[in-house]
């Protein structure tokens, strides 16, 4: 289901959307709502962290390309 909403996005990049998901599906699976909100969290911020550290060395490494 989490991947369905990488598809179809209801709101800008799921913001809200994706961890009351998750915080569901770890009720479901036998978890508490807090400890599925904490997951989607740290996946996000992951994501978040992944993006900036390959993002602006790559954008940098092109505006020196294109600056040649």
């Amino acid at each position: 289901i989490s991947q369905l909403l990488q598809i179809v996005n209801i709101t800008p990049q799921n913001i809200g959307i994706r961890e009351i998901l998750i915080g569901f599906i770890g009720e479901v699976t036998g978890q508490t709502f807090a400890v599925g909100l904490l997951v989607s969290s740290i996946i996000r911020v992951c994501g978040l962290i992944m993006h900036f550290l390959f993002g602006i060395p790559c954008l940098i490494l092109l505006k020196r390309e294109n600056a040649l």
